[in-house]
């Protein structure tokens, strides 16, 4: 089922401690609270390696959700969410026994992960916890997101009907020692807080509103879209500064690190690709977005990457970074993906320098002379803001872009563009591009001809025509035409069995290069001589004769012939005749000639020729609709002249009755179906014997 990791932090022994929601009843998931449709906390000890070494379900029959997790000073952890849940691990819900809104749900665990307290905090409404802290007097910082006017909350700090940023400041014990509401008449969601090196606290998460404590949102208010909200509070709660931070859609903060020398990172997602946010190369939208600010929440740097959220960053012990969240997997940096909706999804990213790179490439590294040409730079490690100078033989040219347009090059022109990036790990921040030396060539128009594997062919033989280029340059096209009609495919060779006498073949080559030669050009012009094939027609064609009979054979032609072949020749008293006589004749039999005409053409003709057989009536027949045996009629190739042809039930009444021996009985009699069994037939006729009249038995079976 669903499983979703939200934070990640590594503990004192160089591991890391998870935790997220789950779904699951099985895998790695153990002592499920309730059933699949409901969330449990899931908490997860891993060693340094990444090694599974405890995990642990908390919370009741409803739905406990998880969203972020600390290690306390004496080895314990702090774990922060929201429940709707009125039994199990949970007490002291706020609302009524149907509600199903949400309380702040924390939890104080101990090393080994067994609950040593547990509390609820919040109103009637939908409050809910995403960020804990321990401070340094041995409480808890809590930032999240309430609608609630009763309970715990200080009605008259909130503003408006929609959530609000809430922060609540605890003792050791879970008393509350102060809380702060936070936010305008919009929506405000409070998803991350940390302890600040001056004693005060940051606070991440997302905004709507441009009234309250809010200024600088990046979208006109009537069009519902989140910031990143970063808010900078002293150790009593009070605002020292805000910033909205995004674009003009949904970018929305899931959590906050203050960085050595005093500025902020900040991640979550974006869907935006303007305003701060620097678009990612592929244009994807909704993915983990971080951001580096200053200490007054200005922005440094900013970058897109892998799962859909990110819910957690950490600093780790090598200077890198710890990102946690989900994924639905369709990122290319994202790996081992298990399926379903969504993984919890966990990526290192190492600490230290990087090194910009900058590649220049042309659009064509062959232009004509005097045509326009555009270059453009690729880049890594660029920064929120480069800048780019392009160089023509050293000297400076061109403007601050990734592109480079000129209205003409000069053969040995050399290319290059000086990066300087404003990455914080740019080292060096400026880097050269690799040169572009372009070839420059005079208008040259190709010559196109067209060769053909002959000219002169029968009808129906297949022809190949091949073009060939001379001077070609560019990506060529190729329309061929017969007798001035589009035909064949973009192609060197055109080839055909379906031309006429006298047809017209040529082609025409477009060069995709007009700025420097023509753009079509016309080939020579093939005219095919296309000869008829021979007409031939055996006499006679379809015959029925005795067994043992003779008969002579007659190849009728339309003019002229060069040779011609009879077969079977064994089956011939000779073959060097276009009218041969067979010999006796005692099975069915197919003659062919095969005949060459004055011009080399070829033509095949048959003629079959079938023995009389004697009447024989089968006794079995089954008319299924299978078109196996479906009719009993009389066999083909009986000699007979049919006088009647009946069948007759078991009460002797007639049910079926033809005076054409090739047609048959179907198994009905007046459009029903008759039954299995047993019935007779009559057959009376003249064969080359005298007359006959035949009574028999046959057997109907369905």
């Amino acid at each position: 089922a669903t499983d979703d990791g939200y934070e990640v932090e590594q503990t004192v022994d160089g591991g890391y401690v998870v935790t997220g929601s789950t779904y699951s009843t099985n895998g790695d998931v153990t002592n499920h609270h309730g059933t699949v449709a409901n969330a449990d906390y899931w908490v997860v000890k891993l060693d340094a390696a990444g090694t599974l070494m405890w995990e642990k379900t908390f919370g009741g029959s409803r739905d406990d959700i998880p969203r972020a997790i600390q290690q306390t000073a004496e080895g314990g952890y702090i774990v922060a969410g929201y429940t709707n849940s009125q039994d199990g691990d949970v007490s002291g819900y706020h609302g009524s026994a149907l509600s199903t809104a949400y309380d702040y749900w924390i939890l104080k665990l101990s090393a080994t992960g067994s609950i040593q307290w547990q509390k609820c905090y919040g109103g009637t409404l939908n409050d809910q916890a995403f960020a804990v802290k321990q401070t340094a007097d041995g409480g808890y910082i809590i930032n999240g997101s309430s609608q609630s006017l009763d309970g715990d909350m200080n009605a008259a700090d909130h503003l408006g009907i929609n959530d609000d940023f809430w922060v609540l400041k605890l003792g050791a014990a879970g008393q509350i020692e102060w809380q702060r509401s936070l936010g305008g008449n919009g929506t405000d969601r409070g998803s991350a807080v940390q302890l600040t090196a001056d004693g005060g606290y940051i606070l991440g998460g997302g905004t709507t509103s441009v009234d309250g404590e809010v200024t600088g949102l990046h979208k006109a208010p009537q069009f519902f879209g989140f910031d990143y909200w970063l808010v900078k509070l002293d150790k009593t709660g009070a605002l020292e500064w805000q910033k909205c931070i995004g674009g003009t859609s949904t970018d929305e903060a899931w959590c906050v690190q203050q960085t050595g020398e005093g500025g902020y990172i900040i991640a979550g997602r974006a869907l935006s690709q303007d305003g701060d946010v620097t678009p990612n190369s592929s244009g994807q939208k909704g993915l983990a977005w971080i951001v580096k600010t200053d200490s007054k929440g200005n922005i440094e740097w900013n970058t897109r990457t892998g799962g859909n959220w990110a819910f957690s960053v950490q600093p780790t012990l090598d200077q890198g970074i710890v990102i946690t969240g989900i994924t639905d997997g369709k990122a290319t940096d994202v790996i081992n993906f298990h399926g379903g909706t969504t993984d919890m999804w966990v990526a290192k990213f190492k600490g230290g320098i990087c090194q910009p790179t900058i590649a220049i490439t042309s659009l064509s590294n062959n232009v004509c002379q005097g045509a326009p040409v555009q270059f453009s730079a690729v880049v890594t490690n660029e920064g929120n803001a480069p800048s780019y100078q392009w160089k023509i033989n050293g000297n400076n040219t061109g403007t601050n872009s990734n592109v480079l347009y000129l209205p003409a090059i000069s053969s040995g022109d050399t290319v290059t563009c000086l990066l300087n990036s404003t990455a914080i790990c740019a080292v060096p921040a400026t880097v050269l591009s690799n040169a572009v030396v372009l070839k420059v060539q005079n208008p040259v128009t190709p010559i196109v001809s067209v060769n053909a594997s002959s000219t002169t062919i029968c009808k129906g033989s297949e022809i190949v025509f091949t073009a060939s280029v001379q001077n070609g340059v560019g990506s060529p096209m190729y329309q061929w035409k017969v007798n001035g009609v589009n035909t064949g495919s973009n192609s060197v060779r055109f080839s055909s069995r379906s031309l006429d006498d006298l047809d017209h073949v040529y082609c025409i080559y477009s060069t995709g290069s007009p700025a420097c030669i023509p753009g079509m050009i016309s080939s020579d012009t093939v005219v095919v001589k296309v000869n008829p094939l021979p007409v031939i027609k055996i006499t006679p064609s379809d015959t029925v004769v005795n067994s043992g009979s003779q008969i002579r054979l007659a190849a009728i032609v339309n003019g002229g012939v060069s040779t011609f072949v009879w077969s079977p020749a064994n089956a011939l008293t000779g073959t060097s005749s276009l009218s041969p006589l067979t010999n006796p004749i005692f099975d069915d039999i197919i003659y062919r000639i095969v005949l060459t005409n004055l011009s080399g053409c070829s033509s095949t003709a048959s003629a079959h020729a079938s023995v009389n057989k004697g009447l024989f009536m089968p006794n079995v027949f089954s008319p299924d609709g299978n078109g196996l045996n479906d009719v009993y009629r009389i066999p083909k190739n009986t000699s007979l002249s049919l006088i009647e042809f009946s069948v007759f039930n078991r009460w002797g009444q007639k049910i079926f009755t033809t005076r054409n021996k090739d047609e048959g009985w179907d198994g009905k009699y007046k459009d029903q179906l008759q039954e299995q069994g047993t019935y007779s037939y009559l057959v009376t006729g003249v064969t080359d014997k005298g007359p006959i009249k035949i009574k028999g038995s046959l057997l109907l079976v369905r």
